[in-house]
């Protein structure tokens, strides 16, 4: 956010292409491990992961490149993006007696995983990393 009130919005580009991974995925399931077919399905998962990663590399470079042209003074937050992304530790369920059961209560693991790939393609580490040069 600007001080003029101006935000960036992120573009989502992993979301927008979820479906077309996902069906490609589907189909490497279906093969044979090692397969031909396995393995162009790879080669295709490959071209597709690396294709996102160029569209926010690019979009990055731009916004980091607009926003050190237009500002005199750039300040972020001293974000820790790994622990950001850090997985929630397991809830262990207990009897009454304060003992474990060895099962373990709902802890919010997916919806976590889902905040976490919508922060790890929003590339706030490669960010600063494009500030700081």
């Amino acid at each position: 956010m600007f001080d003029n009130g101006e935000k960036v919005e992120n573009t989502r580009l992993l979301r927008n292409r979820l479906d077309e991974l996902a069906e490609l995925q589907q189909a490497r399931s279906r093969c044979t491990k090692g397969s031909r077919q396995y393995q162009r399905l790879n080669v295709q998962i490959a071209k597709l992961h690396r294709s996102i990663a160029n569209q926010r590399k690019d979009e990055l470079h731009k916004l980091s490149t607009d926003m050190v042209t237009q500002c005199e003074l750039l300040a972020t937050e001293a974000l820790d993006v790994d622990r950001m992304v850090e997985r929630p530790e397991p809830i262990p369920e207990l009897d009454a007696k304060g003992v474990k059961t060895g099962n373990f209560l709902p802890n919010g693991a997916a919806e976590k995983a889902t905040l976490n790939r919508e922060n790890l393609s929003a590339g706030y580490g490669f960010l600063l990393q494009l500030f700081s040069y």
